[in-house]
């Protein structure tokens, strides 16, 4: 798993991995860079399994994005104007640079999870807090194109909206996954720190607002595409169709 650190603690100060196996999980443990060798059910590691699942699902799911069916080419000029005013021009599809941009700042949330319970020594700038903005801007622009929300709705639409929905669930688990692994290791070891700690907020506010942003994304492809939403099944047993 990309966001885990492997080998032995000699290991650690080499920016590389030098083997892609090393037998020291054969027994259930592994290591982490605050925790050293832990156990591979510690809330540590299995928070970073969630981040990895969801990068993981976010890698599936870019594909749905060059469907013709479900991104007609008024939503492809849409897209692409909306991400490059966030994240800038690249020579690469801006879709692509945007999402795979999103899983990089999840790669580094993991290694800030791998620092509990100490503060993260990171190489390399942390993003986190950037993308909480461009979230907060790109859901209020992409919800003022749809209907206002009266009810909670089912997750539901067009394939890609579907996906969105699901996808933004495995976000909300990775939170809740981050949230409880804080609150243990500060309890653990008797330290409010961790939770003032900027990284850390930062990330939870990332997976916070992402899944925010994946929810009203599913409704603007639902309503741009004449669909709408799903709303719950309220009938009483007299009116519904199954009885």
């Amino acid at each position: 798993m990309g966001i885990v650190v492997y080998g032995s603690p000699s290991d650690w100060n080499d920016t590389r991995m030098t083997k892609l196996y090393t037998k020291f999980g054969d027994k259930g443990s592994t290591f982490s860079l605050g925790l050293k060798e832990v156990g591979k059910h510690h809330c540590v590691i299995h928070t970073c399994g969630e981040l990895d699942e969801l990068s993981a699902l976010i890698g599936v799911m870019i594909q749905s994005f060059y469907d013709l069916a479900d991104r007609p080419a008024f939503l492809a000029h849409w897209e692409d104007k909306l991400y490059s005013r966030r994240i800038g021009d690249f020579d690469k599809d801006i879709v692509l640079e945007f999402w795979s941009g999103i899983q990089t700042v999840l790669l580094d949330i993991g290694s800030v999870v791998t620092w509990l319970p100490k503060e993260p020594k990171l190489s390399h700038p942390y993003k986190a807090g950037i993308w909480v903005s461009i979230f907060e801007e790109m859901i209020d622009e992409i919800d003022s194109q749809c209907p206002p929300l009266t009810q909670f709705i089912l997750p539901s639409g067009t394939p890609l909206s579907a996906q969105l929905h699901y996808l933004r669930t495995v976000v909300r688990r990775a939170e809740r996954s981050m949230s409880q692994s804080i609150a243990e290791l500060s309890g653990m070891y008797f330290t409010q720190s961790i939770f003032q700690c900027q990284e850390v907020q930062e990330g939870l506010q990332f997976l916070n607002r992402f899944s925010d942003f994946l929810f009203v994304l599913a409704r603007y492809y639902n309503t741009s595409l004449q669909l709408g939403d799903q709303e719950p099944n309220r009938l009483n047993r007299e009116q519904h169709p199954i009885r």
